[in-house]
This record gives C-alpha cells, structure tokens and sequence, in this order.
C-alpha cells in the first residue's frame, strides 16, 4: 500500500500502518502521519484530479468529511432527471464548482484528461456535496470559515441566501448587519465581496451566535460519533476529529505522533485534579498514538468523554489567549499585523499563509478562532516563546535578604514594593527563603489571593512546592494566566510588601524617637 501524499509504504492495512481507504475499491489515499500535518506539504497531489476527488489539502493538514453514498447517488440521480432538457445557462450562479471523474471522456480523449489534471485547485471554491458527481466513489471535502458561515446560514442548501436567511444572518449579529449590503438572491461569491465590509465587532457577533450553536450541536450528539460510518452528519463527525486532532497535537510536544507517559500525565490533571498516572494508563495505556487515542476517546461513557474534550479544549484556548496576550501591548484588545509578524518569528517551521486567515486589527477572539488555522510546528514554537515570556526569571530581591538597620535597604525595599510582579517566577522568588521550595502556608496563602480554594492545596501544589509545580498548579485551576492569575497574585505580592515596608518604616522612626 501507499500514500498518495508522502508515498509511505506499509505491508498492509493494521494498526501499525493506519491508511485511509476508499470505501469502494479500497485503494489507499492517506496515512494517518499525513493526516496530523507531521510531514511537510507536496504539491505534486494537488496535480492529480482524482485525488483532489477523494481528500482536499488544506493548510498543511487534512480535514476529513464523510457522506451517505447511497442517499447522495439517489438524490444526483433524482436531479439529473429532473434537469434533462433544462439549459444550463438558467441555474443560479454559485460559488460553487463541481469536482466530476469523468471516466469515459478520459479512456476516449487522454488530452482531455491529462489537461483537466494539470489545473490549479483554487481552494476557495465551495465544494458542495450535492453537487458532487461522485456515483461511484467516495468524495471527501473540506470547508473553511467562510464557507461554513454560508453553508449555516443557507438552510435549503439551494447555493443562495434567500431574505429569510439574511433576516436569520441580522438576527445573530445582535441587528447590527447592514442588510444593505446583502441583497437576496446572495451566491457565495457575492456573499465573500460583501462579508469583506463587515465591521469586526459585528462579525464577532455572528461567530459567537456560531460558536454557541456548534456547542449545542457538540454537547448531544459529538461524544458518540463513529467517524467512520456514514450514516452520521459529515459536520458532527469532521468537528469531533478536528477537537481531537487539536488536543493531541497540543500535548505532544516533541510532534512525533505519539503521547508518551510524560504527556498524559500532563494532560489528565487538566480534566480532573485528582487524575494520577494509574489513570491514564487505564484510559490511554501509554505510549499511544492517535488511533488508540481518538478509540479510547470514542469507548468512553458519554458525560465522561464530554467532560474531557470540553477541558482540554478549555484548556489550550486559555494557553492561546495568554498567547494573544504576551504578543499585544497597552489595552491587549487588537493585535497588529507587525505584532502577529514578529510572534510568528517564533514558530520552529513555516507551515501556513497565515495572511490568508488573518485580517488585522485582529480581536481576542478572531486569533482565538484561527489559531487552528495554523501548523503544528508554528503553534508549538510561539507556545514555547509564550511560556518564556510567562516564566521568565528576573533577578529580584527576596524579601528575606533584607538587612533592616540600613537606611539604604529601607531605600531598596521601597522600590520592591511598587515592582510589577508580572512574571510568575518573581511571585516564587518572593516566597522562596533559600531552598527552592515553598511551604504549604505559602501555598495556601497564594490560592486564597486568586480566590481559589485552600482546602485544594495539597492537590494542586503538592507542598513543599518546587517552580514546576507551582506553574502547573495555577494550570489546573482553568484559568487564564496572563490576565487573571498573574495580576491577582501581582496585587497580592505588592499589598505583602507595602505592608512589611510600613512595618519598617514604623519601626525605625519609632527607634529614631527613643534616641
């Protein structure tokens, strides 16, 4: 067997191989490697049009979507009755243009063929599976941002917005949308030239009606899903393997296709506090790779399996908005197209046209959103920059190095007690007396400045508390570092020092006095 994207070879189709087949004639498209974008791009596929027919490159990675054949066959057939002795030139114009394997033109003209392979595959056309030729193959097909907003909002599938669809597109955008913009019949194409003079506030508001739908959807009917199978919606089923693809690749950090013990122990926690090793090697019997992962995923009780994707997910959208934080300045409300260039400086591979996906000014939640959008090596490699900047050591005082009869360290410490504690190893060093470690009262004392719950101290920071510990210990509370943890535990540290400097101060002029 081979993979017509990187030409792996594999003996045949078992756990150690894992291909993807055509469900027909089950030749090999892709392999699982090829599916988690851990290869580099090949051009040479996108060459080939019968390829193009059964999976669509996107981004680096592969987005798979499954149909019912039977029911797809039935209703092309059904269609192409009804349009026998209608002229083509009567169909509403789309933006959306069909793949078709056109067997027999190619066995009687081979230059007919070989020219239809040779076109560039434009990928902002809307591949629409009703209008698919595919009677007897498999088709998979992606879709992007802006084809699934017109794919919602269009509720008849008929490639238009009508006004009761516009009406639907006003309504989610809190009746901000201008509707003069969007004049009814709308095929994708003019819907793309008008949704480019959408205010982002507005369009924020679209998305957020968006998201809230697809959790809906996600809470009754994701957790269960067979992927393979496709008697189940293709969107249901691509959306779960997108989540599930986001948190393997997030908490694999050496991107080698595999969770190793070291990985799900990091994970587990995040899920429930109380999660340990013997958990995870019950669940997910590490190492595991992403098949064993995505099945464990699948056999699990349902509330329990929601709850797990649910976390996770919360989880790395918390990393990517402290993110968005560490790379923006003054309110941290926009990010500047020079600001997402130089965060990207970091990323370990370039991967991805970035500029495809991002307009700018760019909001929290735009960047949020796109951040999938992005490769595994590019989001592993701002991550690792963001953890820097998060945990970076600047040589501070600790407050036990103080000699308190000099009237220039009374200076000193003046100065400490108004320092902006923003690195969350500063907040260490302030407590850590002398041997790397901080005690439980210290513990304690931090998680009730953040609002958290005392009693839990010994579960999230295990005390005598090492750095490492600390920082993970903040994780498990799911919450956002950089702009909810480190402030409350900036003011705190500031409020302990102004007071032990009051405390100094008294004390000396009270000395000064008695002379």
């Amino acid at each position: 067997m081979v993979c017509e994207h990187c030409y792996r070879h594999g003996s045949k189709f078992s756990e150690d191989d894992w291909f993807f087949q055509c469900s027909k004639c089950e030749q090999v498209d892709l392999c699982m490697e090829c599916m988690l974008k851990l290869r580099p791009m090949d051009d040479r596929t996108e060459d080939d049009a019968d390829t193009r027919a059964r999976y669509c490159q996107v981004d680096g990675h592969w987005i798979f979507e499954e149909i019912d054949i039977d029911d797809a066959i039935s209703e092309l057939s059904h269609k192409d009755q009804e349009d026998k002795g209608k002229s083509t030139d009567t169909k509403p114009h789309s933006g959306v243009e069909p793949i078709a394997e056109e067997e027999e033109e190619a066995d009687n003209d081979e230059f007919d063929s070989n020219d239809k392979n040779s076109q560039a595959f434009d990928p902002s056309i809307v591949l629409n599976a009703k209008q698919i030729n595919m009677k007897k193959s498999c088709i998979f097909f992606f879709i992007r941002k802006n084809i699934y907003l017109f794919e919602f909002f269009d509720r008849d599938d008929d490639g238009l917005l009508q006004n009761a669809d516009i009406e639907e597109m006003w309504s989610a955008s809190q009746y901000q949308l201008n509707r003069d913009k969007f004049k009814a019949p709308l095929d994708f194409r003019e819907f793309q030239d008008a949704w480019k003079q959408v205010p982002t506030k507005i369009a924020e508001a679209i998305w957020q009606f968006l998201e809230k739908k697809q959790k809906q959807v996600c809470a009754n009917h994701i957790t269960h899903l067979n992927i393979y199978s496709p008697k189940n919606s293709h969107r249901q089923s691509v959306v779960f393997l997108e989540r599930v693809r986001d948190i393997f690749e997030y908490f694999d950090r050496n991107m080698d296709g595999i969770l190793a013990v070291d990985d799900i122990n990091r994970m587990l926690p995040l899920v429930n506090v109380t999660f340990g090793a013997d958990q995870g090697k019950k669940w997910f019997e590490p190492p595991c790779d992403f098949i064993k992962f995505l099945s464990r995923l699948q056999t699990m009780e349902e509330d329990l399996s929601r709850e797990v994707l649910d976390r996770l997910v919360h989880h790395i959208q918390l990393r990517v908005k402290d993110v968005f934080h560490f790379f923006t300045s003054e309110t941290h409300q926009d990010m500047s197209e020079e600001a997402f260039s130089q965060m990207y400086m970091f990323s370990l591979k370039k991967e991805t046209q970035w500029q495809k996906y991002y307009r700018f000014p760019c909001s929290e939640v735009d960047f949020i959103d796109n951040w999938r959008h992005l490769g595994v090596f590019e989001q592993h490699g701002i991550l690792a920059e963001a953890d820097k900047r998060l945990m970076k050591e600047v040589i501070v005082e600790k407050k036990n190095n103080f000699v308190l009869s000099s009237l220039h360290c009374v200076a000193c410490l003046c100065v400490i007690c108004y320092f902006i504690f923003k690195q969350l190893r500063q907040v260490f060093n302030f407590y850590d007396i002398d041997n790397g470690r901080l005690s439980r009262e210290v513990c304690q004392e931090l998680l009730q400045a953040v609002g958290g719950d005392p009693n839990q101290v010994n579960i999230l920071f295990s005390p005598p508390c090492s750095f490492d510990r600390f920082l993970f210990g903040w994780n498990l509370l799911q919450r956002p570092l950089s702009t909810d943890i480190v402030p409350a535990l900036q003011k705190h540290v500031q409020e302990v020092a102004t007071s032990f400097f009051v405390l100094i101060f008294a004390k000396k002029k009270t000395t000064h006095t008695q002379h």
